[in-house]
Order: C-alpha cells, then sequence, then structure tokens
C-alpha cells in the first residue's frame, strides 16, 4: 500500500484507526452535569470569568487533538511506513538527463517476498518515470545488451518498453552497462546527469566494483533485496562420474547465508524415487556422489524444496552414453613379473574384473594378434610398448573413427613406428635418459581431454609424477597438440584429432621402469579419461555439460533443439537458452548438450555480506565509487519520536487542564 510516496508493510494496522473514537467520545461526553442558579451579586464575577473559561476550552480541544495524534502515530508504528528512496538535490531535478541501467540476470528472478526482483525493478522505474515529463532526456540500457533500446531517448518513449523487458538466464556483469552509460553523457555533453542502478544487491553483478565515477553523473544505485537475505539451496551441476560410468556427482550450492537442510528427491525414469536429507551451511559447496544399482536411467530428474530462488531447483539430467567401452589392449612386454608388464597397471586403473561394472569391455593380446576383426570390436586400441606398428591396421582403425593409444618403451622400435607416425607429420627420435627424474605438467588445459575436471584438480593430479625416460618427438607443424609437457616444451603427451579417429602418444612408459606415474594420484583418472577421450570420435553420440554463459559464448543456442526443458522454465518468460537437455546435430553425429544455470547467479551473497568479521566491506566500496544506495528509507524510528513528543506535549497539556479543573 502506497501513499503519498509513502509505503507500508502492514496495511492492515489502519484498522486501528477505528481507536480514534474513543477519545472523540470521552471529551465530548465530558461536560459539567451541576445545575446552575443565578445569584445577581455575583454576576460581575461571572463576567471577570468569562475569558478564563474561553482559554480553558480551547485547551481541552488542543488535549482531545494531542491524543488523536498519538493514536494515530501508534497506527503508523504498526503500518512499517517506508520510502523507497530519499529525495537529494538531484532526485528533485526529475527532468534532469537520466540513464536507467538494469541488471536482467538470472537472479534477478528470485522472489523472497512472492515477487520476482525484476519485476520489482520493472515496477520501481515506472512509478519513477511517472514522475518525470515525458519528453525529459531518459534512455534505459539492459546489463545484458547496454545498446538494445538507445532509439528510445524520452521518458515516453522508455517507458513504452518496459512491458517487453525480460530477465535472461545469462550471467550478464554491470560493468559493461556502467562503463557505457558514462560514454553516453560524454557524447552527448550533459553537464549532469543521473545514472539509477537497478539490481539484485547480489555481489556477483559486478564483475569488479567501479572505483571511479564521472564528476558530471550522479549514481544511485537501486538493490531489490529488502530485510533479509535470501534463502537458496541449489543444484549447481550434475554429471557422470568420468572414472565411474555407473556413477552420478551431484553439486550441491547454498547461495544463501543461512544454514539449510532440505531433502534432495532423485526421481528415474523408470518411476522409481530416491530421497536423500543433507544440510548445506550458508554460502558452502557440496559435492554428493550417488551408484545406480543398474544401468544409468534415459533420464534422471533431481529437485530440491522451493525456496527464494526456483530457478535451480530442479534439474533434468540425461547421463552421458553408458554403453561399455570396449578397449583393446596390445601388451608389447612379455615380463612375466606384473609390475613390469605394461598391461598390468593400465588394466588395473580400467578395473580389473570389476571392468564392466565401470563401463569397460577389456581385452588383452600380443601385438601379433592384432587382427582387423579385433580392429572392428574395439572402440580405442592401446599398444604398450609394442616393437611392430603394424601401420596398416592402426591406419583403419583411424579410418574407422577408432581411437588409438601408444606409449613408449624399451622394446620399441623409432625407425619402424617412424613409418607409421610420419605420415601424420612425427617423429620418434632417440631415448633420453634424464637423472634426477624431472616432473612435467599440463600445458593445455583448454584441451577437450581435461574437460570433465577442473584446471586445479587436474593440476593435482600431474602433482608428484617424476619422468626417469622418455622418446624425443617432434610434431611438425600438422594438427598435433602438445597437451602435457616438460618446463621446456619438450612434449611428454602429443594428441591428434583426425577426424574421423583420435590419435594419442605417451612419450613415456605406463609401468614403473621409465617414470613413477603409475603410483601417481592422477594415474587411474588419466587413463580412463584417456580412453573417453579417444573413443568420442565422429558418427558415435557426443556430449557436452555447459553453463548458459558457455552457450552464449561458443554461439551455438540456435543449433539446439530442445529434448527435456527443466520444469522451473517451462511457460516462464525469459531470455536465453533454457537449462535443460538439447541435441545438436553434427556432420556425422548427434551431440548431446546438457544446459544449466552458471554458478555465479546462485550466489546470493551480498556487499554487506563479504566482510568477515561483520564489517561492511561492500557499503565501503560503494561509498568508495560514489553510489548512492536507496534500497529502502524506513520511517517508523521518525515516528517514534514524534510519538514520544506527543505524549510528554499531552502530558503537560493534561497536568495543567487538571490544576485549573481542580481549582474550579
Amino acid at each position: 500500500m502506497s501513499l503519498l510516496n509513502i509505503s507500508f508493510l502492514a496495511p492492515l494496522a489502519f484498522v486501528g484507526l477505528l481507536v480514534l473514537g474513543i477519545p472523540l467520545y470521552l471529551h465530548m461526553r465530558h461536560k459539567p452535569r451541576a445545575e446552575r442558579y443565578a445569584f445577581p451579586a455575583i454576576d460581575f464575577l461571572l463576567r471577570a470569568e468569562k475569558k478564563r473559561k474561553r482559554r480553558f476550552h480551547v485547551e481541552q480541544w488542543l488535549l482531545m487533538l494531542f491524543r488523536l495524534l498519538i493514536v494515530l502515530f501508534l497506527v503508523l508504528i504498526f503500518a512499517k511506513p517506508y520510502v523507497d528512496e530519499k529525495f537529494g538535490a538531484s532526485g528533485l531535478k526529475v527532468n534532469a538527463p537520466l540513464v536507467v541501467l538494469l541488471d536482467d540476470s538470472a537472479s534477478m528472478m528470485a522472489a523472497p517476498d512472492g515477487e520476482r526482483f525484476f519485476e520489482r525493478a520493472v515496477e520501481q522505474i515506472g512509478d519513477m518515470l511517472s514522475q518525470r515529463g515525458g519528453s525529459a532526456p531518459t534512455l534505459i540500457m539492459l546489463a545484458s545488451n547496454p545498446d538494445a533500446f538507445l532509439d528510445r531517448t524520452t521518458t515516453t518513449e522508455v517507458a513504452s518498453v518496459l512491458a517487453q523487458l525480460k530477465a535472461t538466464t545469462g550471467s550478464p556483469k554491470l560493468d559493461d552497462g556502467y562503463r557505457r552509460a558514462l560514454e553516453i553523457v560524454k557524447e552527448k555533453d550533459w553537464q549532469q546527469a543521473i545514472l539509477r542502478i537497478y539490481t539484485d544487491g547480489s555481489l556477483s553483478a559486478w564483475s569488479q566494483m567501479p572505483t571511479e565515477r564521472d564528476g558530471n553523473v550522479e549514481v544511485i544505485y537501486n538493490a531489490m533485496r529488502r530485510e533479509r537475505g535470501v534463502e537458496n539451496l541449489g543444484l549447481a551441476k550434475v554429471d557422470q562420474v568420468v572414472a565411474d560410468a555407473s556413477s552420478i556427482e551431484v553439486d550441491l550450492m547454498n547461495g544463501g547465508g543461512q544454514t539449510t537442510a532440505a531433502d534432495l528427491r532423485l526421481s528415474f525414469s523408470d518411476g522409481t524415487n530416491l530421497t536423500h536429507p543433507l544440510r548445506l551451511d550458508g554460502f558452502d559447496r557440496a559435492v554428493h556422489r550417488f551408484g545406480m544399482q543398474e544401468e544409468m536411467p534415459a533420464t534422471l530428474t533431481l529437485q530440491l524444496p522451493p525456496d527464494d530462488f526456483d530457478l535451480d531447483n530442479e534439474v533434468i539430467y540425461a547421463p552421458r552414453g553408458n554403453r561399455r567401452l570396449k578397449v583393446l589392449i596390445l601388451d608389447g612386454d612379455p615380463s612375466p613379473e606384473a609390475l613390469h608388464a605394461e598391461s598390468f597397471f593400465f588394466k588395473n586403473a580400467l578395473g580389473l574384473e570389476e571392468s564392466k561394472q565401470y563401463g569397460y569391455d577389456l581385452d588383452i593380446i600380443s601385438p601379433a594378434g592384432l587382427s582387423p576383426a579385433k580392429i572392428d570390436w574395439a572402440d580405442v586400441v592401446c599398444l604398450l610398448n609394442a616393437d611392430l606398428p603394424q601401420g596398416a591396421l592402426l591406419k583403419q582403425a583411424l579410418d574407422a573413427g577408432k581411437g588409438v593409444f601408444i606409449s613408449q618403451g624399451a622394446r620399441v622400435d623409432t625407425k619402424a613406428w617412424n613409418g607409421f607416425l610420419g605420415e601424420y607429420g612425427l617423429e620418434l627420435w632417440e631415448t633420453k635418459t634424464l637423472d634426477p627424474p624431472i616432473p612435467a605438467g599440463i600445458r593445455e588445459f583448454d584441451h577437450p581431454l581435461f574437460s570433465p575436471f577442473e584446471q586445479d584438480a587436474w593440476a593435482s593430479y600431474m602433482e608428484g609424477m617424476n619422468i626417469g625416460k622418455f622418446n624425443l618427438i617432434t610434431v611438425g607443424r600438422g594438427q598435433a597438440k602438445v597437451p602435457i609437457a616438460f618446463a621446456d616444451g619438450t612434449p611428454l603427451l602429443v594428441t591428434m584429432d583426425l577426424k574421423p579417429g583420435r590419435l594419442a602418444i605417451w612419450t613415456s612408459s605406463l609401468d614403473l621402469d621409465w617414470n613413477n606415474f603409475a603410483l601417481s594420484f592422477g594415474y587411474v583418472p588419466f587413463v580412463r579419461q584417456m580412453m573417453r577421450y579417444l573413443a568420442e570420435q565422429e558418427g558415435v553420440a557426443g556430449y557436452q555439460n555447459l553453463t548458459v554463459s558457455e552457450v552464449l559464448e561458443q554461439d551455438i543456442a540456435a543449433s539446439l533443439n530442445p529434448k527435456h526443458i527443466a520444469g522451473p522454465f517451462r511457460g516462464l518468460d525469459i531470455a536465453g537458452p533454457k537449462p535443460g537437455i538439447y541435441t545438436r546435430d553434427l556432420d556425422n553425429r548427434t551431440e548431446f548438450v546438457q544446459v544449466r544455470l552458471d554458478d555465479a547467479e546462485l550466489d546470493f551473497k551480498s556487499f554487506d555480506q563479504i566482510g568477515e568479521s561483520g564489517d561492511s566491506e561492500g557499503a565501503s566500496m560503494m561509498e568508495q565509487a560514489g553510489f548512492r544506495s536507496y534500497v529502502r528509507a524506513e520511517l517508523a524510528p521518525q515516528v517514534q519520536w514524534m510519538l514520544f513528543a506527543m505524549i510528554l506535549v499531552e502530558s503537560l497539556v493534561a497536568a495543567r487542564v487538571s490544576r485549573q479543573w481542580g481549582r474550579r
């Protein structure tokens, strides 16, 4: 409820105005009841009393007025009055040049009070424009596209587009819009202008908070968030475990400051359900792993209870292809000792007898046993310390879209191998011994081989790995990439995407003869992910798990065909790619794309919550930027002081009236 630009949180308190009838009734009823007798002898005294009596009646009316005001102020306090802004010098200049910057990111769709932040912001913009002249210079800018509505230059024109504004599923930042607004003020040579920023107040709305501003521009920062913070427990990411085809990982994020307990519900496409209780501290994250009893379902729906931000409470997930990979291992080392057999550590990494549970079918043969039938059976052919390349069969495998993995060792004949590798611009040289062994590291973190894990995870996997021997290799100027290398750039791992097949060469061994990698923390995920990488060839269904921002950056939104859209987004009028499951038709394959919201949009930490000891570091940042924050100005404290003043005055008047009444 609003009245004269003042809003009330509890307008029902105005029912208390009925109490005003009580002091009115008491004062009207309070009249002298004694009978009057005329005494001529004292008539002259009555004339002298008339002036004093009139003053007494005035004081009675003042007393009634003060008591009515006391009741009124009590009602106002319970109604919780406030104004959405304090009018300063610029606020009075209703026709001064105005630029409105609106945050249209996904977090603006939160609704702590039942009304979404974005809708509230548009409503406030409309109210503010209604107080301006229709021809006053006015611009509106969206964080996702600052130049979208710059052709609307007056209040009337800007007001006409408010109904067209939509939030986006993306994660635009206010930085670009802020800089663009300052540029426009200079371009138009406005000597004084107002920039009003409407956002939810989350720290993630900015990439970097501005530290300086244009002296000609007064910045007014309108945060939609009111008394309390946003309660949001959300599903940040759901994905299949790379090393285990029958398990999924659920990344949960508490974007609010309160510790939250909830039940996570998993619904399978066959109708079965699973409920898992969880508890997460404020602004914390946790990863839960779920193992499936049977094969992966076609789809899996994960749901959390409703909260202030409903867009991350449901995820429909389609597991990446759960067909078991067929891995053909050619062990070139016939050593009877397991620790010196190339295939021992390799097949252990893929699961040994439990390999089928982890999504692998293994076949281990000697290099002499390689045949066209074996090539047809396999998805990936691994030659471990093999002396003879059988180049024609390996080329057949690559041409058929298979993956080929080659590791080096003492039995490798570099001259024989160069006959095969030369066709791809690669050449092996002599074996180099390192004394002492030295480490190697990841050189290209954006390589598809490393996509399932974060950069810091792969960096930790490579820690402790020291290489004592390797074969020198040159990659020429072809399509070869070097994702793992020594500090001087010497290749340790070389890959080539030959379309349709993929080739990978590890220039050291995969047992303990030339390095200690087989005993390192990262050996198992490296081998398993290498098999997945090599198996994703042309003609085989691919899979990507992307954020909305990644979809927009890759400019593939138009090519995505929706298959399953998450429940909260069905029928929601919002721009941008909606989270869910999509298919994408490429040249020779169909790719599944899992789309999810950006993590930044799930985090509702505000500027006031970034201090570690309760200090408002964010507020000082805004002051440094010269921003004026107008979230809400509470009027109840001022009304309380007015009530106190009225009670004091009423007491003084009542005391005087009582004293005079007693004299009578």
